[in-house]
């Protein structure tokens, strides 16, 4: 089961205060802290839902490999209809979603796997008897959010099941803190700092050049998803011409049909892809999952005890 997370960046700023996505927390943008802590907890797809700021949004978060996925109407409606965007979207190939807004950036992995390994209806991370971010979604709850069409937020929309609610208790601050105090930031950064030191392990195909990448996973996945080519560049953040290049050289090395084109006529166009492109797909996916459950194991085998002090250095 593929696990989603959508990332809340379409709302316009209030001109008193208020984390913007693009503003630094450390090096990093907090969109980009947010993400890389997805990442780290091994999500497998990230929708950023953008409104105010989108294009230079996008050109600035494009290497991470997100789905851009615009609100246009961003001034006009609540952050629930955003999360309905990405939550609309993702369910297409996931079976569960996270949600944050990028005003909460600093929460940590280790409460992302809480939420995962929580299992429920939608499960809610509670900090000192608080609720926080993120909040994760079942399939079964995030139909009953994209069904909801109240004035309410998010846990109006699924105030009917709350019986069913879970609330796991997490050690992490950075759960609930939203930007206001400068002080606690120092503090959260330098702790949301120290656990993200992970391995990154990038799987790429070649032949005599490389073919095959996550990036260009991602693209046929949103060709997947989308049912075109031009949609699926959008979202990606890439020209249509730069696309289709990345798919035809992906068929010419496979020397499989991996896009079925169908042309436009009286209804217009689509594309989609082959079952063999699937395949390719699932088994890359399958081999990727696995290279860093490896490359997770190995990390932490070989730096046992260096960063708590415990390992003295041989000379």
């Amino acid at each position: 089961m593929k696990t989603g997370a959508v990332i809340l960046a379409a709302g316009r700023l209030a001109p008193t205060g208020g984390l913007s996505p693009r503003e630094k927390l450390g090096g990093v943008a907090a969109v980009h802290r947010i993400i890389l802590t997805f990442q780290q907890a091994g999500v497998d797809m990230i929708a950023v839902v953008t409104g105010e700021q989108g294009k230079a949004l996008e050109r600035e978060t494009a290497k991470y490999n997100c789905i851009f996925l615009n609100n246009p109407h961003y001034e006009t409606t609540q952050m629930l209809d955003s999360a309905k965007i990405g939550i609309r979207y993702l369910l297409k190939a996931c079976g569960q979603i996270l949600i944050t807004p990028t005003d909460v950036p600093l929460f940590t992995a280790g409460t992302v796997r809480c939420l995962l390994k929580s299992q429920g209806f939608a499960s809610i991370p509670l900090y000192q008897g608080m609720e926080g971010h993120p909040i994760l979604l079942s399939r079964e709850a995030a139909a009953c959010v994209l069904a909801y069409e109240g004035a309410g937020g998010m846990r109006w929309a699924l105030r009917e099941r709350e019986g069913e609610l879970r609330f796991p208790e997490v050690t992490d601050a950075g759960a609930l803190y939203e930007g206001d105090d400068g002080r606690l930031q120092g503090k959260l950064l330098a702790k949301h700092n120290a656990q993200l030191l992970r391995p990154i392990v990038h799987v790429s195909l070649a032949r005599e050049d490389i073919f095959f990448d996550a990036r260009t996973a991602l693209l046929l996945q949103l060709v997947l998803c989308s049912g075109s080519v031009r949609i699926a560049c959008t979202q990606l953040g890439i020209s249509y011409s730069k696309g289709w290049k990345m798919l035809n050289l992906l068929e010419e090395q496979l020397g499989i049909p991996v896009i079925v084109r169908h042309p436009g006529g009286k209804n217009g166009g689509y594309t989609l892809v082959s079952p063999e492109g699937k395949a390719f797909l699932e088994r890359y996916e399958t081999m990727v999952r696995r290279l860093r459950e490896a490359g997770q194991a190995i990390y932490r085998d070989a730096f046992e005890g260096f960063f708590d002090g415990s390992m003295e250095t041989k000379k």
